[in-house]
C-alpha cells in the first residue's frame, strides 16, 4: 500500500466511512468570470481561466481549510487567489500550482510549483 493510499484509508477510517475517491476531492472547471469558493468547495481546484486572468476568492473564517490550485490555462492567463478582504494571496501563472491554507482566520501561501498537466 502506498503512503497516499494509507493516509486516505486512515482518514476514511477515522471518519467512519469508505476511502475517499479523487472525484470527491478535485474540482475541474473552466471559469467564465471571477469565482468565490465556499467552505464546502473541493480541496483541489484544477481551473482553466477561460481566456482571461481570473480572481478566485477563498472563504472567510475558514480556519483549518486548505486548497491546492492548478492553473490549466492554454495561454498566458493567471489565477489570482484572494482572501475575502480582496487581498492577493498568490498569483498563479499558466502551468503553475499553489497550495494555500487558513490558520487563525488568515490565509497563507504554502508553495508555488511548476506543473505539467495532461
Amino acid at each position: 500500500m502506498s503512503v497516499a493510499d494509507g493516509l486516505a484509508a486512515g482518514l476514511a477510517a477515522a471518519l467512519g466511512r469508505a476511502p475517499f475517491k479523487l472525484s470527491e476531492l478535485i474540482s475541474v472547471r473552466t471559469l467564465t468570470g471571477a469565482d468565490t469558493l465556499t467552505a464546502q468547495a473541493r480541496n483541489v481546484q484544477k481551473l482553466d481561466p477561460g481566456g482571461a486572468s481570473r480572481d478566485v476568492t477563498v472563504p472567510a473564517d475558514a480556519d483549518g481549510l486548505f486548497y491546492i490550485f492548478l492553473n490549466a490555462a492554454d495561454a498566458a492567463e493567471n489565477l489570482v487567489i484572494k482572501d475575502a478582504a480582496a487581498a492577493t494571496i498568490v498569483t498563479i501563472g499558466q502551468d503553475e500550482g499553489a497550495a494555500v491554507y487558513c490558520e487563525g482566520g488568515t490565509w497563507y501561501l504554502l508553495c508555488v510549483v511548476n506543473i505539467e498537466l495532461s
